[in-house]
């Protein structure tokens, strides 16, 4: 399980209240071999040692569980104790498993808050379906697995929405896809679990050895596309490199339209989709976008790139997005080698400004 990565300082407040917004995947469980990190995969093959993999992961079991869980009790009681006495509200989420409502959130630039504007941290993983069978719901994802996640603290998933199965051909949105997407959401929401969907690629699309964006979407010129395996691909593989290239200069699909218009056809898609869904907070624009063969300068960053690259697409993609969805903010990431010692310059200025500011996600 990877470390929680917070982005920014905590943020003081007059209440005494300093939490920082938990920004990328705060904790990813990996069911199959270490091959694509980040992945939480066929659980329905897997369901009893995914159980027993969460269990032996997670604190709760063994002795020091029971005494963890003794002290945990503890807390539990004293926090009840107080709001008993009119001091301080119950806090969401302690209530029983099976009613945990989903209290709304709102943000503030890059923070998430409540109805009182306190800052709120969320405990989270990642979960994508990169391959068949597509959906959670068809991997065996349901109301216990979702019931599992709360009972053992996560609040918040990020969850996969790829190009590649929101509009398997160009302009078509897939609505069955959708409509299972929805039908997980609700799951995850009776459980007061959040959600970030997320429009997840690794090193480009199934064409060119990866996941994400569809074979309608890959234009690699006819460069070399050798089966380069995550995750040299992204530095080993032109074919890759290109249709990146290709994807950032919004070069025109097979119908003629640009691609980057048809991205945001989707992204606007799921945004009404999800418009109204109040635990979904938020739409991440792209996993880990890769620059293409010019990828050596962002080892010690590329501000410059990113600013002629990624700036028009996340500001296309928000307009996108806020087109039906005002509420959640949507997110995005640098450039996915580049180091976090040199600023970016596509988080600043008007074209983005109702996002929050680049997160890192794996």
């Amino acid at each position: 399980m990877e470390a929680a990565r917070y982005a920014g300082r905590p943020r003081e407040r007059a209440d005494g209240l300093a939490v920082p917004l938990l920004q990328g995947s705060a904790a990813t469980l990996d069911w199959r071999p270490a091959v694509e990190p980040g992945m939480l995969s066929h659980v329905s093959d897997r369901r009893r040692s995914t159980r027993v993999a969460l269990r032996a992961g997670l604190p709760g079991h063994g002795s020091a569980g029971r005494a963890r869980r003794a002290v945990g009790r503890l807390a539990v009681a004293l926090v009840v104790a107080v709001a008993g006495v009119g001091c301080m509200p119950l806090p969401a989420g302690l209530g029983s498993l099976a009613d945990r409502p989903v209290v709304p959130l709102g943000h503030d630039g890059r923070w998430f808050t409540d109805a009182t504007g306190r800052v709120v941290m969320l405990r989270g993983m990642n979960f994508v379906e990169k391959w068949a069978p597509f959906t959670p719901a068809a991997d065996g994802f349901d109301d216990d697995d979702a019931a599992l996640l709360a009972a053992n603290g996560f609040n918040w998933l990020r969850l996969g929405v790829p190009l590649e199965f929101v509009m398997p051909a160009p302009g078509r949105v897939d609505s069955a896809y959708l409509s299972s997407i929805a039908d997980t959401v609700r799951i995850l929401g009776r459980h007061g679990v959040y959600v970030l969907l997320d429009f997840h690629q690794d090193g480009w699309g199934p064409v060119t050895h990866g996941n994400g964006m569809p074979a309608w979407a890959t234009l690699t010129d006819g460069l070399p596309n050798p089966p380069v395996p995550f995750p040299l691909y992204y530095v080993l593989n032109p074919a890759l490199q290109r249709a990146f290239e290709n994807f950032w200069a919004n070069r025109r699909g097979p119908d003629g339209v640009p691609l980057q218009t048809h991205y945001a056809t989707a992204m606007r898609a799921v945004a009404t989709w999800f418009a109204r869904s109040p635990n979904v907070i938020g739409y991440e624009a792209m996993n880990e976008p890769w620059p293409g063969a010019d990828w050596s300068s962002c080892l010690t960053g590329c501000a410059d790139l990113e600013a002629s690259r990624l700036a028009p697409f996340y500001a296309r993609m928000t307009a996108a997005v806020r087109s039906v969805d005002r509420r959640a903010p949507c997110s995005s990431s640098r450039s996915c080698c580049s180091t976090s010692v040199t600023p970016t310059r596509h988080s600043r200025g008007p074209a983005r400004p109702t996002c929050s500011r680049p997160t890192s996600t794996r």
